[in-house]
């Protein structure tokens, strides 16, 4: 990664990783290569910062076509179940991070654990208030007639918050 000028921070995502079946590849291969790039996945998940794992693709998009290139799904297309469907599961299920829901704060505005929330910012109040001050400055420039009147600013409106 620090050759490519990348921190070792940075989360490398692997998305639409698959092994299709079809004709030469039986559904067994496919169980066994799904196997093997899930436990390669995990052995350097730590090592390189490897946070999601994606497998392309659920379901196949023809079945029967004599074309691999549609049959990459750990599913029939008639949503039946492949033999790597089972084994992306148990895989799933066994190397998956679950981290536990994080415990109410006891501060909040009813002392009822309940976190207090924060304004909302104004900041689509802001933006028009912005695009009314252009508004003028361009019809002015094109008639100075219609000049805005000194202490006359848009001013945006004051937001209010659900609570």
């Amino acid at each position: 990664m620090e050759g490519a000028g990348l921190g070792s921070r940075v989360p490398i995502y692997v998305e639409e990783n698959g092994y299709p079946t079809g004709p030469g590849r039986t559904e067994s291969m496919q169980r066994s290569v799904l196997e093997t790039m899930v436990s390669a996945f995990d052995d350097f998940r730590g090592t390189y910062n490897v946070s999601d794992y994606r497998w392309f693709d659920l379901r196949d998009a023809d079945s029967s076509s004599p074309n691999f290139q549609q049959q990459f799904g750990l599913l029939h297309d008639d949503y039946s179940p492949k033999p790597a469907f089972a084994a992306y599961r148990a895989l799933v299920a066994k190397l998956s991070i679950r981290t536990p829901p994080a415990a109410p704060s006891p501060s909040g505005p009813d002392g009822g654990g309940r976190p207090s929330r924060r304004p909302a910012r104004c900041r689509p109040a802001r933006r028009r208030a912005r695009r009314e001050q252009g508004r003028a400055r361009h019809r002015a420039s094109v008639n100075p007639s219609r000049r805005p009147r000194a202490g006359r600013r848009a001013r945006p409106r004051v937001c209010r918050t659900r609570g």
